[in-house]
């Protein structure tokens, strides 16, 4: 398990939106994990929550830059902003 795969995570979930369907469906935490695991992602809810803290310089170049991502940037599919954890 890793941030890493986190990162991998939140970046695919930005750009599949069946994917993105698929978890909001699920009921629970469990069945929400299951369908990461299938994807081919390891991580737990603390590195997940740690990927979503750490900026890369390109997220941080964006915002110094003061580019609006017109509310697609990672942030808008992290697991909380849509409920899925």
């Amino acid at each position: 398990m890793s941030v890493e795969h986190a990162k991998a995570f939140l970046t695919r979930v930005a750009d599949d939106g069946l994917l993105r369907d698929r978890l909001s469906a699920c009921r629970s935490i469990e069945q929400r994990f299951e369908i990461v695991r299938e994807a081919g992602f390891l991580f737990t809810l603390d590195e997940l929550n740690d990927a979503r803290t750490v900026l890369s310089d390109e997220d941080l170049d964006a915002v110094a830059g003061g580019v609006f991502m017109g509310g697609k940037g990672l942030s808008d599919f992290c697991f909380t902003d849509i409920n899925f954890f």
